[in-house]
């Protein structure tokens, strides 16, 4: 036997080799996206169902009710008119607040809560000083009124990036 040639030992084992390398790289990627894909849809959802009972009747302009959603999803709320005048907030007032209100409650926002209904909200992902995804709502008893639940992603996205290296590793 030569010295350029493999063994066939050698030419059987190393194509196994790689394709279970490529088998469980595949994986890792498809479980990576799963699980990427069903945080960001409970994300989502928590987001839509909040804004469902925040929109209903006047909760929206109850500021203890408004602390309390915000206690149990951890997501700001912002309640505001068509001109852009907030009403009721959970944000705490600062200049990351000015932000936030900059980029929720523009011209651009409105038309967007207005073009929701009642009884759906329209989910934007957008950057509020931070990555945030936003349902915008009308409100139920007062057509010209929006609200708009903000929660921050960066930690999901935190947490996303922390288990694709870890399942990369595990692979």
């Amino acid at each position: 036997m030569t010295q350029g040639r493999l063994r066939l030992h050698h030419r059987i084992a190393i194509p196994f080799a790689l394709l279970a390398l490529l088998a469980t790289s595949v994986a890792a990627l498809v479980a990576v996206s799963a699980i990427s894909r069903t945080l960001q849809a409970r994300v989502e959802t928590q987001v839509l169902n909040t804004s469902a009972v925040v929109g209903q009747s006047d909760f929206a302009l109850n500021a203890a009710i408004l602390r309390s959603a915000k206690a149990i999803t951890g997501a700001d709320i912002i309640t505001y008119t068509t001109d852009g005048s907030v009403i009721a907030t959970t944000v705490e007032r600062g200049p990351a607040a000015q932000a936030l209100f900059a980029a929720v409650t523009g011209p651009d926002a409105i038309r967007t809560g207005m073009a929701g209904g009642t009884s759906t909200g329209i989910v934007r992902r957008m950057d509020c000083g931070k990555p945030c995804l936003v349902v915008y709502r009308r409100l139920t008893t007062r057509p010209d009124t929006l609200v708009a639940v903000v929660a921050d992603t960066s930690e999901m996205a935190a947490a996303t990036r922390q288990l694709v290296v870890t399942v990369l590793l595990g692979a």
